[in-house]
């Protein structure tokens, strides 16, 4: 950041907040009409990839300026999503209490990174460790969120081999329409112990037993 200067730096810190704006209000357009879940681990990964881009290319007023839009646009964005998956997993009673138990780590782990890039920068004399430790952090948020679109689409890829009438994007229109059922779908196929990757599903423990038919192999 010294090589742009302390005034591009002011300029970066204004687009952050003006591009969050842009960022949690179409998130939370979007987040009404699409998966929740999907658009969480989008924008995991697209932060991901934007630091990635960043930290490669030399720290110039336009790549500075580029990287705090684009950044804007990707932090506040998970906060409606966020919102909106605690009040259907969990019910509005306790909304408020919950969304503020999520903030809090929000903001134990924005402490942390001050923290550790001061830390960092002490050590190494670089701010090289924490940008590629938020690289791994974004991309095993986008994999844990995606592990679970993933297991949904295989119910539903099963469900068609079957026989069931209702064509995949069907199925996995309504799913996202009715988040609720999805959370209790994905917790019973944790709880049988299925996985699925890249459609394909691996049943075992009880789940086997209860639909192999009695004395049949």
């Amino acid at each position: 950041m010294h090589t742009a200067g302390p005034a591009v730096a002011a300029w970066a810190l204004a687009l952050i907040g003006l591009f969050n704006i842009v960022g949690s209000y179409g998130s939370g357009v979007l987040g009404a009409h699409h998966s929740k879940r999907r658009l969480l681990a989008g924008i995991y990964l697209a932060r991901a990839v934007v630091i990635a881009v960043f930290i490669t290319l030399p720290p110039t007023p336009t790549v500075v300026l580029g990287f705090a839009a684009a950044i804007g646009v990707l932090w506040l964005s998970t906060v409606p999503l966020t919102s909106g998956l605690v009040a259907v997993m969990f019910g509005t009673r306790y909304l408020g209490t919950l969304f503020g138990i999520v903030f809090l780590s929000h903001q134990v782990g924005a402490f942390l990174g001050v923290w550790l890039g001061g830390l960092a920068i002490e050590q190494t004399g670089s701010f090289m460790p924490v940008w590629w430790a938020g690289i791994v952090l974004a991309i095993v948020a986008a994999g844990l969120h995606w592990r679970q679109v993933a297991m949904l689409r295989g119910y539903c890829k099963y469900l068609l081999q079957t026989g069931v009438t209702f064509s995949q994007s069907y199925m996995e229109e309504t799913l996202a329409r009715y988040p609720l059922i999805a959370r209790l779908l994905v917790e019973d196929a944790e709880d049988q112990g299925i996985r699925t990757s890249g459609g394909r599903r691996r049943c075992d423990g009880p789940l086997r037993s209860s639909t192999t038919p009695s004395g049949s192999r």
